[in-house]
């Protein structure tokens, strides 16, 4: 990756630092009481919200209190017809759902064991924050469940500002060479808007490789070279199914090298509790297409 490396993607999360991380008198000290209530407060908050998942209630149980939302006694036609649209709406989405009939039991063990993940990829994030920000920290761990002193924030509004300012300018370069480089290709790609895109597949067939991504389209290089990420481990994501390990596109860019196009991504690999290995995927061919499914 020409810009958007892992250590752009660091300093991504934390130009965001002053907006995630909320004011707090006691993060001024070091008090282990303070860490362990505000641990146990993000923690139950996390369950909280995975349990509202569709994958953990029965559609057809919610189906029948729609029905009875609707059937309620003393509406008016108008409101009938509202509740009725919801009816289809929630049909429209929920379709594949109430055919397969399967809800599955939470697992709170598992989901704990993802909070914690995702707080120890902030804690190893925040390490990098310049050090007279993490000097000025009482508790670091803290911090990294979202709380700091008013001197600290401070020092983020102004260190995150114009980190941001810096970053922008780097997004802004790259995308507009990845879109110089898109008008040449036979098709565009929009590749400046895939991020967080799954990459299901990847093969190589007649000189070409064949990448499947979000399980609806295939993105074909042909005459194509894997200049890096040739043994990098592709996770098939059911998505049909709760806590499963998923290979997401984090960023790409393109760029025009001797007659050729180099496409570049920065790929994450996420297993059941979020633990992530980042990993380049970069892709020397004569076009790029893109075909649906």
């Amino acid at each position: 990756m020409k810009y958007f490396t892992k250590e752009f993607y660091i300093s991504e999360f934390l130009s965001y630092a002053s907006k995630t991380v909320k004011k707090r008198k006691r993060a001024a000290v070091a008090d282990e009481q303070f860490f362990l209530e505000m641990y146990k407060k993000n923690c139950d908050l996390f369950l909280k919200n995975e349990n509202l998942s569709d994958f953990y209630k029965d559609p057809v149980e919610q189906l029948n209190r729609i029905e009875q939302y609707i059937n309620a006694p003393d509406i008016s036609e108008e409101e009938k017809e509202r509740r009725l649209f919801f009816k289809e709406t929630f049909l429209a989405l929920n379709e594949d759902r109430i055919k397969r009939g399967k809800v599955y039991k939470f697992d709170k063990e598992l989901h704990e064991r993802k909070f914690n993940e995702i707080y120890k990829q902030s804690l190893e994030y925040y390490s990098h924050l310049p050090a007279e920000i993490l000097n000025k920290i009482a508790d670091i761990r803290v911090f990294a469940l979202g709380y700091a002193s008013e001197g600290v924030k401070l020092l983020l509004r102004k260190y995150c500002k114009k980190l941001r300012r810096q970053l922008d300018k780097i997004i802004e370069e790259a995308f507009a060479e990845t879109n110089k480089a898109e008008d040449l290709l036979s098709t565009r790609l929009e590749l400046n808007d895939c991020d967080n895109l799954l990459i299901t597949k990847m093969n190589k067939k007649d000189g070409d490789v064949y990448l499947s991504v979000d399980n609806k389209n295939w993105l074909i290089i042909k005459n194509a070279n894997i200049l890096e990420g040739a043994d990098g481990i592709i996770h098939f994501c059911n998505l049909e199914l709760p806590n499963c390990a998923e290979s997401r596109i984090i960023a790409a860019e393109l760029h025009r090298e001797n007659d050729k196009f180099e496409l570049h991504f920065l790929v994450g690999n996420y297993n059941e509790i979020e633990q992530v290995e980042f990993w380049y995927l970069t892709i020397l061919g004569d076009d790029i297409q893109i075909v649906d499914d």
